[in-house]
């Protein structure tokens, strides 16, 4: 059809409807006579020099915009037979159209005419032979972009001849948000050819990633063989999203087939481990031993998987009772290593730290050590985080010293491992340090340690450190006098304490309203 117009009486524009709470959009390819050229969300062909029309354009813009070109009038019938103009609406869009049907170069020219019959009721229920795939695109495009419930719910009642070769003629172009529906209509056929379709492209179409999640539907797919063709899709396709990986194994996972669950379930876990919560419940469900689970999950570790990976992996192992099955010693430290480099290797050190100390290692100290020792912030941050978690008192100097270090992340790392280790080994240096923290002049200095402060630090009473967080209750800082408040609660402090007394009169709202909600909540 469009071969045979002339380029200049083709025109394109985004027609909007307005609408108190929503919005229509049409994207119009058409010609003087109101020959519906091409109906599209995306894939427009502009002539050069036409301006694309914006969401934000109104009437008049539109209507100046096809001045300079050609009206496009039979789509505005064929909504109005559809009901999906009102009649106002219908009537201001009338009068553009009439309006630029004046124009000599609509006038001089042999026109189609009015449409009687609704376009888009004409092609959806009385087709006749020879309509052209263009047609039938434009159609199903239409629907699909603006009544996809509709699609949904009328599809099963059209014939397959009719709708199969409309959706795949979709599938070479359909926009990616729509991309699912297409497969769900072909799905709902539930012919034999339909089915056949699906296997075919699931086998042999390479699709672009942003339309690989919509596959993940097929796995509900009524036919068997075409849940069986997510299997040779997966195998041909390893660049699949995780995320469509993670779906289509832990649906498979608890499908009717038998073949099909076990196949999930036993290639669920060497192919992509991801959310531990789902991890553990397909591994569980595979009743697999636990030597097997901690091989793969072990392998996951030593062939650097994505952070995200090895992470669920390790959570599996801290979630395992057996010792004996933990990861070897040797391979923590590589780990710790290389995730010391990583932007997000910071998230594996809890899961880490948990399992040296379930298998403790004499050597890993002095590793730890020379950690700390490096150059690089991150290796040393991560060396000082697990001396502070399995450090000993042998460690305690090479700690303290990166306290003073000009890097926030060094620094800031080492005093949490000494408030750890003190805690531990109750250091009387590291002691007196805090000690000296607290007292320190510089108000930031002190919010730090008074923020820090806890009654395990001391070996013996902490009367005398009481008396230390007493004495900051005066001080001319609110915040400090905060600080101090919540040490205080966290040391026990009686709420009869006579202390307490002044500062619930407190000159400082925000004081007194701490007050009460440590030691008084009542109030």
């Amino acid at each position: 059809m469009e071969n045979q117009i002339p380029e200049n009486l083709i025109t394109q524009a985004r027609l909007q409807r307005k609408v108190a709470g929503y919005s229509l959009y049409f994207d119009l390819t058409c010609t003087a006579y109101g020959e519906l050229v091409d109906l599209q969300a995306d894939i427009l062909r502009w002539p050069e020099g036409a301006r694309r029309l914006t969401f934000g354009d109104d009437w008049e813009t539109i209507e100046r915009e096809l001045r300079r070109s050609e009206p496009y009038f039979r789509l505005g019938v064929a909504l109005a037979g559809q009901g999906v103009l009102t009649i106002g609406e219908w009537e201001t869009l009338t009068a553009n159209i009439q309006t630029l049907r004046e124009l000599p170069e609509f006038r001089d020219r042999p026109g189609t005419g009015w449409i009687a019959d609704p376009w888009l009721h004409w092609v959806w229920h009385d087709t006749p032979e020879g309509t052209s795939a263009l047609d039938l695109e434009m159609v199903a495009d239409l629907f699909l972009n603006k009544h996809r419930s509709r699609v949904l719910r009328e599809m099963p009642d059209q014939p397959a001849a009719f709708m199969e070769p409309v959706l795949l003629n979709l599938l070479e172009w359909i926009p990616e948000y729509h991309f699912r529906e297409v497969y769900v209509a072909l799905g709902r056929l539930n012919t034999e050819n339909g089915q056949q379709v699906l296997l075919r492209v699931l086998e042999d179409r390479s699709l672009e990633e942003q339309h690989e999640g919509a596959i993940c539907g097929l796995c509900l797919h009524p036919s068997p063989q075409v849940r069986e063709g997510l299997r040779v899709y997966y195998r041909r396709h390893p660049k699949m999203p995780d995320n469509s990986k993670v779906h289509i194994f832990s649906t498979l996972a608890s499908d009717r087939d038998p073949a099909l669950k076990k196949w999930a379930l036993r290639e669920f876990p060497h192919e992509y481990i991801r959310l531990s919560e789902v991890l553990l419940d397909i591994l569980r469900s595979a009743e697999m031993p636990e030597t097997e689970i901690a091989g793969i999950l072990l392998k996951k570790i030593r062939g650097r998987a994505p952070i995200k990976v090895i992470y669920s992996a390790l959570q599996h192992f801290v979630a395992m009772e057996a010792t004996d099955l933990l990861p070897p010693v040797e391979d923590l430290k590589k780990l710790i290593e290389w995730a010391a480099a990583q932007d997000e290797g910071y998230t594996l050190r809890p899961s880490i730290a948990a399992l040296l100390q379930r298998r403790p290692a004499p050597e890993m100290g002095d590793f730890l050590q020379g950690m700390t020792r490096q150059e690089n912030e991150k290796v040393v941050a991560a060396g000082l985080y697990y001396l502070g978690m399995l450090g000993a008192p042998a460690h305690i100097k090479a700690v303290f010293a990166k306290v003073h270090d000009e890097r926030y992340s060094v620094a800031s790392q080492a005093l949490t491992a000494c408030k750890q280790l003190l805690e531990k080994y109750h250091d009387p240096e590291l002691l007196a340090f805090f000690v000296a923290g607290i007292n320190n002049e510089d108000k930031m200095e002190k919010l730090k340690f008074l923020q820090l402060v806890t009654p395990q630090m001391w070996s013996d009473g902490t009367d005398d450190f009481l008396n230390i967080l007493i004495g900051q209750l005066n001080h001319s800082s609110p915040s400090v006098r905060i600080a101090a408040l919540e040490a205080l609660r966290r040391f026990g402090l009686d709420p009869a304490s006579p202390c307490l007394s002044d500062i619930r009169e407190d000159r400082h709202p925000s004081v007194r309203k701490r007050v009460n909600q440590l030691f008084f909540p009542e109030n």
